[in-house]
Formats: C-alpha cells, structure tokens, sequence
C-alpha cells in the first residue's frame, strides 16, 4: 500500500523569516488531505532558508501531522545542504524527526533519533518493509515493537498491514516514510 502524494514545490531562491501565511496554506493542504497521505515539501528551487523560516513552517507541519487523528506525513525532497541544515536543526531543537528525499530518491532523516532507532529505520528503507521479526534476535519482542511503534509515531514509518502468527499472535508490517 503506498501513500497518498500530494507535491508543493517552494520557489525560492531563498525562503525567510516568520512565514505565517505559507505555514497556514500548508497547514491547510496538509489537514485535507486524505488518511494515509503525505505532504511533499519540492525544495529543488530553494538555495537557502533561515532557521526562523523552516522553524515556522516545517515544524509546525510536522507537528500537526504527529497530533492528526489518521496519519500524514511530512516529506521534505531535494534540499540543499544548506536548507537541510537549517531543518534539521528546527526539528531537533522540537525533538522532532524528518525525512528527507535527495535528487537520485536515497531516504535519510533530519532531528533528533537515537542509533538504535535510526539503524531500524535504515533496515527499513534498505528491505522496503518491515516488522519485528526483521529485527536482530538479541532484543526482546516488546523492545523490537516498541522501536517500529515510534518510528510510526514520529512519522517515519507506516504500517501497512498485520500477519496472524502460529502461537495466537499478530505481527504488523511497516513502510518507510519516503
């Protein structure tokens, strides 16, 4: 199951500053958007954008699509290295995480993400999907759900269906955000 894309392409060449009207409109798009949805933010135009800007505007979206009742996503695609320095450090200073999409479509995530989590996303994107029997044996059932159900709760992953298993159980099964 893949989700739902929506794309705005920023112009800039550069974006700054207290930006609420744009926050609005995307905060907007990104409301009406049907569940399992994501909302691309095209940064291919954008050279430069100041902390206040990506502050104001990425994690305002990203927020919002952490507190929306059916899930969305917020993907950031083909930022500069100067623009994903500015986001990324709007996010960890809100302890949010983000994903970023460069030109040739390689997935890495901008914010605040300990190893352990990281290396399971990682895993994600590198199998295409995944659950907890993906991950190594040497953690507990609970330690290997509790990873992917905040991967999931911080919008980096999406679940896109469940297994029963021998033994009674189930076993949910993840996207990456991408």
């Amino acid at each position: 199951m893949s989700l739902h894309e929506e794309q705005v392409e920023l112009s800039g060449p550069i974006l700054g500053g207290r930006d609420g009207q744009t926050k609005e409109d995307l905060l907007a798009r990104l409301k009406a958007l049907p569940a399992n949805s994501m909302l691309v933010l095209d940064m291919d135009q954008v050279q430069f954008m100041d902390y206040s800007w990506a502050d104001e505007v990425v994690a305002s979206l990203l927020k919002a699509s952490q507190r929306a009742k059916t899930p969305r996503f917020v993907v950031v695609r083909r930022p500069s290295q100067s623009v994903s320095e500015s986001i990324a450090a709007a996010v960890s200073l809100h302890g949010l995480t983000c994903v970023q999409v460069d030109g040739q479509g390689n997935a890495s995530v901008l914010g605040s993400l300990s190893p352990a989590l990281l290396q399971t996303y990682s895993l994600a994107v590198s199998r295409g999907q995944i659950s907890a029997q993906d991950l190594p044996d040497s953690l507990s059932p609970s330690t290997k759900s509790n990873r992917l159900k905040e991967l999931e709760r911080r919008g980096l992953l999406y679940r896109i269906g469940e297994e029963i298993i021998d033994g009674g159980g189930r076993r949910f099964i993840y996207e990456p955000v991408r």
